[in-house]
């Protein structure tokens, strides 16, 4: 493996829908895929599977400059953070009480989905424009 992450102080960059980990492996040696969704960004907490960096030193770094791939639907006033019910299942009772003092969890029964490496980050769009202007009858 080639770790092109040096390239980003001589502002080399490869733009892409999320990150790309290459080197994550589940506790039995087994390549997590796809790796590139193995953690998210809120506004008030991270999402990090850290047990599948296998390297001390590359984990330490990804919690120092912790960047990832997330979506978070929210309407005014409120933050939902929607997650498969695997990926809910896997949280404990101190992660789930963490992430639910900013959102509220919408898990999703998608195991045809994740059968196909996805997951609800892959369903789910956002829509970045700005609100039409009203009309106004004449």
């Amino acid at each position: 493996m080639i770790d092109n992450s040096g390239l980003e102080l001589d502002d080399v960059f490869l733009e892409r829908t999320g990150a790309i980990v290459l080197d994550a492996t589940d506790p039995s040696g087994v390549p997590v895929y796809p790796p590139n969704v193995m953690m998210g960004i809120a506004p008030d907490f991270s999402l990090v599977g850290l047990d599948v960096i296998q390297s001390p030193a590359r984990r330490a770094r990804v919690v120092d400059r912790l960047t990832g791939n997330a979506i978070e639907p929210h309407a005014p006033g409120s933050c939902i953070l929607a997650l498969s019910c695997r990926a809910a299942d896997s949280l404990g009772p101190s992660q789930l009480a963490m992430i639910e003092r900013s959102c509220t969890l919408r898990p999703l029964d998608i195991p045809t989905v994740e059968l196909t490496s996805g997951s609800g980050r892959f369903m789910i769009a956002g829509i970045n424009l700005d609100p039409r202007p009203e009309v106004v009858a004449a």
